[in-house]
């Protein structure tokens, strides 16, 4: 506004700065509402997971990637067989078979677009889990999963029950039988590791450190050396 502090007044500053934020934060109230009501028609795709690949001309579509898709049904058999987080993430490696970011990188450097992906150098715990926990693969559109609070405030999750949800949204990768197979065994096998020992000392690291890899938070085991 031309503001020259040696010669304008600085009440006329103040009011003009809370006028000025109330304009951004009714712009940003304004951007939120259209968002979510994108969200409630199903229109707001921002990204899609390893598997499917998005329309490159209309930012409403995506199909499944048939290159991928082989190798997510293959996640979901060999975790079912037993293979688990590691074992399914060795054996992927073994394969040779591209991480999400292997194949985006190929695929924009094909397009002739210069590619910033950071290429993961070969399959994570972590990658495994987040496929084989999502609900996209059986066809099911979950818009809304997390929120920001605020123009410039922390992204958080937010709970289920406050999802956007359209079932048979489009082509499922895997069957609802083998998904709910999956979620069985991983629930199983997440009540199994439970700790369920008499604490001894208390662990003043928590709920505040988490595995790299799992995101399991950690814990602590003692062992009688007898």
């Amino acid at each position: 506004d031309n503001y020259d502090s040696a010669v304008d007044d600085d009440d006329i500053v103040g009011i003009k700065t809370w006028y000025n934020e109330r304009y951004v934060k009714d712009g940003s109230k304004k951007v939120r509402n259209a968002l979510k009501n994108m969200q409630e028609n199903g229109n707001l795709i921002m990204s899609v997971p390893y598997g499917y690949i998005k329309d490159p001309y209309v930012k409403t579509k995506y199909y499944v990637d048939e290159e991928a898709a082989v190798w997510v049904k293959k996640i979901f058999e060999l975790y079912a067989e037993g293979g688990g987080y590691k074992k399914t993430a060795k054996m992927l490696n073994e394969m040779g078979v591209p991480t999400p970011s292997m194949l985006l990188d190929r695929r924009m450097r094909e397009r002739g677009i210069p590619s910033k992906v950071k290429v993961a150098s070969g399959w994570e715990t972590n990658a495994i889990r987040r496929i084989i926990l999502n609900d996209f693969y059986i066809g099911t559109l979950r818009l809304r999963k997390t929120i920001r609070n605020g123009i410039n405030g922390d992204q958080r999750r937010l709970s289920e029950d406050n999802h956007i949800v359209f079932e048979n949204a489009h082509e499922p990768i895997i069957s609802v039988e083998l998904f709910n197979l999956v979620q069985s065994i991983n629930n199983r096998r997440r009540e199994d590791n439970a700790y369920k020992g008499i604490r001894k000392f208390d662990n003043l690291y928590a709920g505040l450190l988490f595995c790299g890899d799992c995101g399991s938070s950690l814990t602590v085991t003692h062992y009688n050396k007898e």
